[in-house]
């Protein structure tokens, strides 16, 4: 069971720095809290660790307020950096998100299509849809958030984790929110191939940060 910690400093000096300090087994990189782009090639050398890129859009709850073009280019030079995955989200417009796609595909890094429910939960029927979205349109692991207002969100995260590993689908999926903190862990026991924890600031509401996460792990799983 493995642990992605978020990398997300302003400067790619600050990313190596950072990195260095980082134990756990993979890194995602938030290209969108990055001031510059700048050599992510140069990062992603000194990275020990698989690092999956992720340049989230503000309309998907990040920072990145570029055009959709720029961002397409931006995710093929973190590709052409050699990251191990891309994070891309599923609501990216069609025609950009089948290129970069087609383009991780070539270039041999897994595809992780993504998306994030930022104010609630759907139903599970609902959830089910959008993983089947997921496969249809190429993703090697699907990445599904929601935000929990209730524990019957946290209930409905988790049958749906249960139904992606009868269906032998990777997928990481679980709840923001404080309500929500024990289904980063639960997703895990029911087939997550890993979870994402901080390693200082938090990139989402209720992340756990990794010393936290593994205390939970030895106590839940």
């Amino acid at each position: 069971m493995m642990l992605c910690a978020c990398l997300a400093e302003n400067t790619i000096e600050k990313c190596m720095e950072k990195a260095s300090k980082i134990d756990t087994r993979m890194i995602e990189h938030r290209i969108d809290y990055l001031d510059d782009i700048g050599p992510l090639d140069k990062l992603y050398q000194v990275i020990k660790q698989p690092v999956v890129s992720t340049i989230r859009p503000k309309w998907e709850g990040g920072r990145y307020t570029g055009s959709e073009n720029s961002r397409l280019d931006i995710i093929k030079k973190a590709i052409d950096a050699e990251c191990a995955a891309v994070d891309i989200e599923l609501s990216t417009p069609k025609e950009n998100r089948d290129a970069a796609v087609k383009y991780a595909k070539r270039k041999s890094a897994l595809v992780i299509l993504s998306r994030h429910v930022t104010y609630g939960t759907p139903s599970l029927p609902e959830l089910i849809g959008l993983t089947d979205m997921m496969r249809e349109q190429g993703a090697d692991i699907g990445k599904l958030v929601t935000t929990a207002n209730t524990l019957e969100d946290c209930n409905t995260i988790m049958e749906l984790q249960k139904h992606s590993m009868t269906m032998e689908f990777p997928l990481v999926s679980f709840a923001m929110g404080k309500i929500g903190l024990l289904t980063r862990v639960s997703s895990l026991k029911y087939g997550a191939p890993f979870t994402y924890v901080s390693f200082g600031e938090e990139t989402a509401p209720g992340q756990v940060n990794a010393f936290v996460m593994r205390m939970l792990m030895e106590e839940m799983i």
